[in-house]
């Protein structure tokens, strides 16, 4: 991911838009979930008209569910294996840039403040497996689930183009997979280059 270079407004929508539409998503808000997908993509610094009202409403459901979750989960035993996961560098990374930019202020912040709750109740939720004598596997837990979603959505706004295999029993196809990147709509000509977390 290091390698990988973005612009601010990719940086941006793939935060505002793709993150927060696939937490809408596990909510079940439709409604909402529609608006963001068919939001402008980000040129100035004042966030879309009605973004915040949506953000807001996102963010009280994300912060519900992650209360019901944490809830749910310490009734069953003690929280201590959720509480101190951290956030893999390349997301705080992708999310500095994302705040650092100037564009949509306002919905990054809300933005922000939704994927740090999505992940935390994602942390929650494998503990609560753990608690219940599920193991939890390391690539198909909530958390990795979540990620990998968030992650791709990240790679798709890159310049460089990524191929992604697919894999069967952890053994990956080296003819099959998905290609990622270098979409003309974040990558015009005269696009100014940006390293993730710079």
């Amino acid at each position: 991911m290091q390698q990988l270079t973005f612009s601010s407004a990719g940086l941006v929508h793939w935060l505002v838009v793709d993150v927060v539409a696939g937490v809408v998503s596990l909510n079940g808000q439709r409604e909402e979930a529609e608006f963001l997908r068919e939001l402008p993509d980000p040129v100035k610094r004042a966030s879309p008209s009605g973004s915040m009202a949506v953000l807001s409403r996102v963010r009280d459901e994300t912060t519900a569910v992650w209360m019901r979750t944490w809830n749910e989960t310490a009734a069953i035993g003690h929280m201590g294996g959720a509480a101190g996961m951290k956030r893999p560098p390349w997301l705080e990374d992708a999310v500095s840039s994302a705040k650092g930019s100037n564009l949509w202020v306002g919905a990054v912040r809300e933005a922000t403040h939704i994927a740090r709750m999505a992940y935390e109740t994602a942390v929650v939720r494998d503990h609560r497996e753990e608690l219940n004598g599920i193991p939890v596997d390391e690539d198909d837990g909530w958390l990795a689930t979540w990620l990998t979603f968030v992650q791709m959505d990240l790679w798709d706004h890159a310049r460089e183009e990524t191929f992604w295999p697919l894999a069967n029993n952890g053994i990956e196809f080296e003819d099959m997979g998905l290609i990622v990147g270098g979409a003309q709509r974040w990558w015009p000509e005269d696009a100014a280059e940006r390293r993730a977390g710079a």
